[in-house]
């Protein structure tokens, strides 16, 4: 197939014209083979210089227009861009400005989750519009970039940016190894928590999470159903351990504590969990339940299911969530939630990231927010 050019051509020794091969190839019609890859050999790059010989202005001139279009009369540009497209030149190489300058102008987010979730999940949204206001506010970009798998070290390493934003990454990933081996700026925001010189950003997950336990003791129910994702990083468990302390210390039974573990964080996985709390109820029917779901994304989840099989909610089944997604007051009945501050959090990491105050990178406070599916009047806990 001669008319693909990337297909290794067979050449004769003795062969004169077109590529050569590195050497001269040894007498007796050895036949050397080499390739020719159009597409790693582009066109030379059209220079500065030669954009300025065809306005008739200097080289710095030219500079000036693309780097410092204040410095330059409004003629003079344009004359400049227009031998610049005469020429199909696209402006000075970002790389070389990058090099001149020391820095890149970018934040790189690591996820451990992949990149559509990041879109997708309320309280991941809403962590990120937190990120890129306070990256906007230090003029930074954002790159997100799944930092997990075999291939996160090397996109980690090869990432053109400034600093990092670890979200939510495990002290053993080996994405987050490779981001502190590049000696730039590094902010864990959730996850790993106890890393020699690096900076931890996170909501008093355990805290929120004693009081949302304690509400439901507060409220009566007798039976409680922890609804918990996949394996979570270290705020997940935090709330699961706030959860079970609060209980432990009402006095709750541990075999009146169901787990429920679902593969991800979702509202499709809240309502298969909410099928689990249902079959459990048909052993106790006169028990009331609640649910302690690890975010709201999974309390909507359980939320829906429940309505859609009559249970009455809070009267049946109360229901708790976390974060407070914008969603949560909307819902029906509206779910109580504990609030933390994503937008703020995110906000802060990219700050501190920057090198920019942001404030003690203490836990930040949490709040219960009481709605209808809790509300009504308190009852004393059936006894277990």
């Amino acid at each position: 197939m001669p008319e693909i050019a990337t297909i290794a051509t067979i050449v004769a020794a003795d062969r004169r014209g077109g590529a050569a091969p590195a050497k001269r190839p040894p007498a007796g019609g050895t036949r050397w083979l080499y390739a020719y890859n159009p597409v790693t050999m582009p066109a030379a790059r059209i220079t500065l210089d030669e954009v300025a010989r065809r306005a008739g202005v200097s080289r710095m001139t030219v500079s000036n227009v693309y780097g410092h279009p204040e410095r330059v009369a409004p003629a003079t540009a344009a004359r400049v861009r227009a031998a610049a497209r005469d020429l199909d030149y696209g402006g000075p190489s970002p790389v070389g400005r990058t090099l001149r300058r020391g820095r890149t102008g970018v934040l790189g987010v690591l996820l451990r989750d992949p990149l559509p979730y990041a879109f997708t999940d309320p309280g991941a949204v809403e962590l990120l519009r937190g990120l890129a206001r306070g990256a906007d506010e230090c003029g930074l970009s954002v790159q997100l970039m799944d930092a997990t798998g075999d291939a996160g070290p090397t996109r980690v390493a090869d990432a053109a940016v400034d600093a990092f934003v670890a979200w939510s990454l495990t002290a053993d990933e080996p994405g987050l190894d490779a981001a502190i081996a590049r000696r730039v700026p590094v902010v864990a925001l959730g996850g790993a928590d106890d890393l020699d010189g690096i900076p931890y950003l996170a909501s008093d997950n355990r805290g929120g999470a004693a009081a949302a336990a304690q509400h439901l003791v507060d409220r009566g129910v007798a039976r409680v159903a922890l609804v918990l994702a996949r394996t979570a990083p270290k705020e997940l468990r935090d709330r699961v351990d706030g959860w079970r302390d609060a209980l432990r210390r009402a006095g709750v039974a541990e075999h009146h504590v169901l787990d429920v573990r679902r593969p991800a964080n979702n509202r499709a996985e809240g309502a298969a969990a909410a099928d689990v709390v249902l079959a459990a109820r048909r052993d106790d029917p006169r028990a009331r339940w609640g649910v302690l779901a690890l975010t709201d994304v999974l309390a909507l989840g359980v939320l829906g299911r429940l309505r859609a099989a009559g249970v009455d909610v809070p009267g049946q089944c109360a229901v708790v969530g976390f974060d407070d997604v914008e969603e949560a007051a909307s819902a029906t009945p509206s779910l109580t939630t504990v609030r933390q501050d994503l937008f703020g959090l995110g906000r802060s990491a990219a700050l501190r990231a920057a090198g920019r105050p942001a404030g003690p990178p203490t836990p930040r406070p949490t709040e219960l927010v009481v709605r209808a599916s809790t509300a009504g009047p308190d009852r004393r806990r059936d006894s277990p």
